[in-house]
């Protein structure tokens, strides 16, 4: 999925989708008058945030966000039929969570009273009614106070890490003295990786990309690269091997994530990762935390593996068969066909590259 800004050559386009999705509803309560729709839909469009949704280059959605001095309002989202139910609404919505997180505002949305599907999403997703009209429910949802790690005199993990990295932070200013350290977790708490596994940032205060040691289990001593763009994982066992790596990339002029190695370690404690999995495919809330843990998985859990493809997020799905990928294994082959059979495109195509790589497991070199 890919977010891009709306500009006018799309509004025919958006609004087409616009009158697919949500004109039944509108002319249930209202009628539908079309040339006042197409001038109410582009006057909307002009005043908020507009950014279009795209699944493989092609639009499927739209997503509309009214930025206020004290709360972000979701004015709308509208995504074309044969892309409801996979999990993108689901995915923006908690895109939108961490921007108002990062901000200290309240999301707020309205959503038709009819809409049933709507409001049990919303819910699920932690807002919570704050009103009624006699076509819409008004709901809210605000961030929880960041339940924040233990302080670093009574963290052991954290402490050796100051003590490892003290030599080292004059000579590589990426790296945050302690009460830097203690000061970027706190602008960070609001963060679902950082508030369930524990974690502290490291390093480049001034970018969106971040290294966290994990204090908790499933990965307590581990280091996670939580990526803005790209794979959020773990990619190092130990804040030594971090070290290490900060150390080894600067005299080869590289950045510390041109060293992460293809695979991410394995949890140590496979059972308690699955547990911690479990829970949280149970609250159907932290679908991103998941989707950071799947790499660390050793991928025997056969029956954690499949309620990770069946679940109705695609990106869970994906992950599960990207990860197969790069583990592949004979015994997998049933579950990455399940994946290349999945009706979303994303997931069916890591599920055939999944495939394809155990197929290869077989061939030898010529």
């Amino acid at each position: 999925m890919n977010l891009r800004p709306a500009d006018h050559s799309d509004l025919p386009t958006l609004f087409a989708i616009h009158r697919s999705v949500l004109r039944a509803r509108i002319e249930q309560l209202w009628g539908w008058d079309e040339a006042w729709q197409r001038q109410n839909f582009s006057a909307e469009c002009a005043a908020a945030v507009t950014s279009v949704v795209e699944v493989d280059g092609q639009t499927i959605g739209y997503l509309q966000v009214l930025e206020q001095e004290s709360h972000l309002y979701v004015q709308n989202i509208a995504l074309s039929a044969d892309h409801q139910g996979q999990g993108i609404g689901s995915q923006l919505l908690k895109d939108l969570q961490l921007q108002a997180a990062a901000r200290r505002l309240p999301l707020r949305l309205g959503a038709f009273r009819s809409n049933a599907a709507a409001l049990s999403l919303y819910q699920r997703l932690g807002f919570r009614q704050t009103g009624e009209t006699p076509t819409h429910t008004e709901m809210e949802w605000t961030a929880d106070e960041p339940d924040m790690p233990a302080a670093e005199d009574n963290n052991a993990v954290l402490q050796h890490y100051f003590n490892a990295s003290a030599p080292l932070l004059a000579r590589h200013p990426q790296l945050l003295a302690p009460s830097e350290v203690l000061e970027q977790t706190a602008q960070l708490g609001f963060h679902p990786l950082v508030q369930q596994l524990g974690c502290y940032v490291l390093d480049d205060a001034n970018t969106s990309d971040h290294h966290l040691l994990a204090t908790r289990s499933p990965l307590a001593g581990c280091v996670v690269f939580l990526s803005h763009d790209g794979d959020t994982r773990a990619v190092f066992d130990s804040a030594a091997s971090f070290l290490v790596a900060v150390q080894e990339a600067q005299p080869s002029d590289q950045e510390v994530p041109d060293l992460h190695p293809l695979l991410s370690p394995l949890a140590q404690d496979q059972a308690a990762l699955a547990a911690f999995m479990h829970q949280l495919l149970d609250d159907q809330t932290l679908n991103e935390v998941l989707v950071a843990l799947i790499p660390s998985l050793n991928l025997q859990d056969t029956a954690l593996l499949r309620r990770l493809l069946d679940d109705e997020d695609f990106y869970l799905g994906e992950a599960v068969a990207m990860a197969i990928e790069k583990r592949p294994s004979p015994a997998l082959l049933p579950l990455a066909q399940q994946a290349a059979a999945h009706a979303h495109p994303q997931v069916a195509r890591a599920g055939k590259l999944a495939v394809q790589r155990i197929h290869q497991l077989g061939q030898r070199p010529r």
